[in-house]
Parts: C-alpha cells; structure tokens; sequence
C-alpha cells in the first residue's frame, strides 16, 4: 500500500538534507505516474523515484531508473524544459503525505510536488509563485484541482509547508532498499493487473465496432432488397416489352405465374428506351444477389470476429497469461502499433492500386491527404479525378500518357465514386483533367481544389472492373 505518513517522514528525514544542494542533471518521466530524478553531489550521484500512482505512492532512491520511453511524455519535455539547476529547499506540507522540491537555475525557482494518496496521486510542476505549469497525470480529487496557470492549493487549504529536518546520512539507503524490495512485487502485481485491464479494454472496445459493423451491414443487407422480387419485376417488365413507350412513367403488365393472373402497373424511367429499362431492370436484380452474397458473407466474418472476441474475454477471466499474448497479437498496443509504422517507414498519403495495363492509380486517404497526393506526390501531365459535387478522395493516375484509355479512366473514376461514399452499383459523374490544371485557392479547407479544363465521365461502381485492380502495398 501506498506509504503512510509516519514513512514518508522517516524516508525525508535521510534524503531530504542530501538531496537539498544537490544539482538535477536528468528527468525522467516514463509514464503518468513516475518521475525519476538524476541528484548529484560532488563524487556521488544518486536517483530519486517520486511515484504518485495508485496504491505505490512513496518517494526514495532507486538503484536505476527505467530505460527512456520511445515515445516521451509532454511532462518529460516540459520537465527537461523547465526543472533544473540546484535544489534549494525539500518541504512537506503539514498534516499531508505532499512533498515540495524547490530548484533554481539562473535565478529562475521552480517546485516539483508530489502528491500522495492511497487512491492515486499525482506529479505536479509549478513556478516560482505556485501557479501550475503542467502536472504529470490529469487533475483529481483530494489532490490539487487546479489548473494551468492557476496557484496550487493543498486539499485543505494553503497549510503549512514544514522544512525537513535530519542528518541526511546515507541511513536513507537501508529504508530505500527496504521499499524497493517491499513494492517491487507489488508493481509486478500491478503491471500484470494493468496489462489485464488494457486487454480487456481493447477487446470491448473492439467488441462495440464489430456490433456497430454487424448492424450496418445487416441494414445494408435489407436495403439491397430481395434479388427475388427484382427479378422477377425484371421478367414481367420483359414479357411486356410490346406495350412499353418512351415518355410513359409506368406500364403496365399481366402476371400470368401469379393466382388469378393479376394485372399490375410497373412505374418506369420515362426518360429511357425500353430495352434500357429493361436491361436496367436485370442488371438491378444481378446486383441485388451479389449484394446479397457478399453481404451475407461480411455478415458471417464480423460474427466469427464476435466469436472470437468472446471467447478472449472469457479467457481473460480465467486464465489472463495465456490470454493476454492473444489479444496482443490480435488487437496490437499503440506502442506495437508505431513499432510497426516505424518498420514500415514513411507513412503514404494514398492507397496505391495497379491497373491491367501497369499505370499506378493513386487514391488518396485522407482530406490533407488529397492535398499531399496532388501538389507533391503527382506530376502535371497526371490525371486527377474526383467524385462531382460530393466529398471524397483525389484519384491520380500516374504517367498515362497524352490519350487516356478508357480501359484506364473508368476504373480509376469507380475508385474516385467508391471513396466518396458511394456503393457498389452506384452510379455517379466524376471529374477528370491533368494535375496541372487543378489549383487550390488561398484559405481554403484542407482537400479542397478548383479544377479547370475538366472533362465529366459517368459511370457504375462495377465489382468486376475493381477486382482487376491489384492493390500495391505501402
């Protein structure tokens, strides 16, 4: 358990009036709960742990401190920054487990307080008249609530900060020595506690997106319509071709399958030639069962991935070693996360696809990403194409020469349609012209361009034609 205040006296007592002269040469932070401090005296140097975290809070030498973390803290940067020099002054405030470290550094007083409480604690920077500059987790009760900028106060009150007194003889070894060996198990016990409870964290909250993803695709599923009905439609819209006109909204047809051979009214594009409606009819049915399909076949997947997110929780409860290293490899920690980033180098700004005739069409992730993609990962004679009049990504085709194919527009044009938000079986226009001629004017949001000398194609978002595209990676 976190020290009591009778310990934390004894602690001060031996490292306090050492500590007190010493200069500062390193700081870390290695996470929200720890700093570590480098304290030197002429011939010695010794580290100085303040821990505020739940149930381990306590402050005394430790032989070395953990390696840097790869990615540091901004309390780290903002403690290298500002903490350094002599320490001129160690206080506890009267009736509180709350030390003060008072330094100076070119005539500039900084203090670094360490707040103890049995529930957690915390790490607090403050200038030279109590206002805090940063604190090493976020603000809590019964410690300190204020806020940057705003002056410290004790849970009670000011109080009274009480210098510590003592010989300061090395007799602080053997009480460090004995706290170290008295919480090294249970920050052991604590780790594994933590690493059990951020497993479980990332397996609920991978649980909550696969239940969001379920429920999309089952209303995905009942939007694309029974491809049964469609066909059918489309037959009876066949089987009465001879009474169909251009310029007509319905037509209407006999359903001679159907008990009583009914006569129904179809309503029909008027703007189309009946063999288009017709051929359109079929064409949605054909739609219809493939969304059905792969529908049905996303629905099946995300359910196996329920599976087996449910069975990883129940696993956690029963047996978190060998859990633990499961959902590690399936649902990666930040920090494997940027391991991996870093592996793989320099993060793109676009998808990269591989056309039949070998040209690379470029999709762009994200809004800043469109502008990254077009002004410095394209050249001029590149084509650009986006989704007319909706949001989405720029689509560039590299190198396509001074007559582009059709065989090579139309697929980068679905790609521009898909990656605005549009389906499978939509239809859409898409703006086409070379990279030279599209500009961004001055102010504008990220993504957002103006094209010129742009040409307008209209196409469907054909699964066929995009499964011809070859993914590159990268």
């Amino acid at each position: 358990m976190t020290l009591t205040r009778t310990e934390l006296e004894r602690v001060l007592e031996g490292v306090g009036p050492w500590v007190r002269g010493a200069a500062i040469q390193q700081v870390r932070a290695p996470d929200r709960e720890r700093v570590y401090l480098s304290v030197r005296r002429p011939g010695e140097t010794r580290w100085l742990l303040l821990c505020a975290a739940r149930g381990l809070g306590r402050l005394h030498y430790v032989e070395r401190p953990p390696p840097n973390p790869r990615e540091s803290l901004a309390f780290q940067g903002l403690l290298r920054k500002e903490l350094g020099g002599v320490v001129t002054q160690v206080d506890r405030l009267a009736g509180e487990r709350i030390v003060r470290l008072t330094t100076q550094r070119g005539g500039v007083e900084r203090s670094l307080v360490l707040e103890v409480y049995g529930a957690g604690g915390n790490i607090v920077l403050l200038d030279e008249e109590d206002r805090v500059l940063g604190r090493a987790g976020p603000a809590r009760r019964p410690g300190s609530a204020a806020r940057r900028g705003e002056p410290w106060v004790g849970p009670e009150g000011e109080g009274a900060w009480v210098p510590v007194e003592g010989a300061g003889t090395h007799g602080a070894d053997d009480v460090s020595a004995e706290l170290a060996h008295r919480y090294a198990a249970r920050e052991e016990d604590e780790a594994v506690k933590a690493r059990l409870r951020d497993a479980q964290s990332r397996l609920r909250g991978r649980r909550k997106e696969i239940q969001r993803r379920l429920k999309r695709q089952e209303r995905d599923l009942e939007r694309s319509g029974d491809p049964e009905v469609h066909r059918r439609r489309a037959s009876l819209l066949q089987g009465s071709f001879h009474r169909m006109e251009r310029g007509r909204s319905e037509v209407e047809v006999t359903d001679w399958e159907a008990e009583g051979q009914p006569t129904l009214m179809l309503a029909v594009d008027p703007s189309r030639e009946p063999k288009e409606i017709v051929a359109a009819a079929f064409a949605r049915a054909r739609r219809a069962e493939r969304a059905r399909d792969e529908a049905g076949q996303r629905i099946a997947e995300s359910r196996s991935a329920l599976d087996e997110v449910e069975t990883l929780l129940e696993l956690l409860g029963t047996d978190p070693d060998e859990a633990i290293p499961l959902v590690d490899e399936l649902l990666p920690t930040r920090a494997r996360q940027a391991a991996a980033r870093r592996a793989a180098g320099p993060r793109l700004p676009y998808l990269a696809f591989r056309a039949p005739s070998s040209h690379e069409i470029r999709v762009g992730r994200r809004s800043r990403d469109n502008d990254e993609l077009t002004f410095r990962h394209s050249k001029g004679n590149d084509v650009w194409l986006h989704a007319r009049g909706r949001p989405g990504a720029h689509v560039v085709i590299r190198g396509p020469g001074p007559s582009p194919s059709p065989e090579l527009l139309i697929p980068a044009a679905q790609l521009a349609l898909l990656h605005s938000g549009m389906k499978e079986g939509d239809r859409g226009e898409v703006t086409w012209t070379r990279v030279k001629h599209v500009s961004k004017p001055k102010g504008s949001k990220p993504g957002s361009v103006v094209p010129t000398q742009d040409k307008v194609l209209y196409v469907e978002i054909e699964p066929e034609t995009l499964a011809k595209l070859e993914r590159i990676e990268g």
